[in-house]
């Protein structure tokens, strides 16, 4: 199979491309790199079943050939990441996941989003609520709050839509 891995320069991506590619896939990684490295993959560049673009996932993806599989883990990963980039956070929540299932119905790809993503911010705004920080929005350094419960609820909106209404 040839997989598209957005994130993939991540932590969680990079291992599963090693893995994929011990099991004779081949791996393309996509990652803008905004807090994926690419001393994460470097190992991998001399693989010729392995080839990284370096795009943001909120812009039209387009990848030549066929995609079989579209594993979406682009995101910023930890509470300090969302802080750190609230904007993109957002957008690559909404946006990347929208992008990623247009190109997954256009290859006629699996799409398998990264659930991890979406418990694990549910649960830290949990979190946040029960303390009384601020109800269901992320506490920014300049006092702006990003409501990324609704974020997730979009993209998981996105997800369930296009399973509804396409073959993806």
């Amino acid at each position: 199979m040839r997989i598209l891995i957005t994130g993939g320069a991540g932590f969680l991506g990079s291992h599963i491309s090693d893995y994929l590619l011990k099991k004779g896939h081949t791996v393309v990684v996509m990652d803008n790199l905004l807090t994926g490295s690419i001393s994460n993959i470097e190992h991998l560049f001399g693989n010729p079943n392995f080839s990284f673009i370096r795009h943001d996932v909120t812009n039209y993806i387009h990848v030549p050939g066929e995609i079989n599989a579209i594993l979406h883990f682009a995101s910023p990963a930890s509470p300090d990441d969302y802080l750190k980039f609230p904007i993109p956070t957002l957008k690559v929540g909404a946006l990347g996941t929208h992008k990623a299932l247009g190109l997954a119905k256009e290859k006629g790809a699996i799409f398998m989003p990264e659930a991890e993503k979406f418990t694990a911010l549910r649960q830290y705004l949990t979190g946040l609520v029960e303390s009384g920080e601020r109800i269901g929005s992320v506490p920014m350094n300049d006092g702006v709050d990003v409501d990324d419960a609704d974020d997730i609820a979009l993209a998981e909106n996105f997800v369930r839509t296009y399973f509804k209404e396409t073959s993806c």
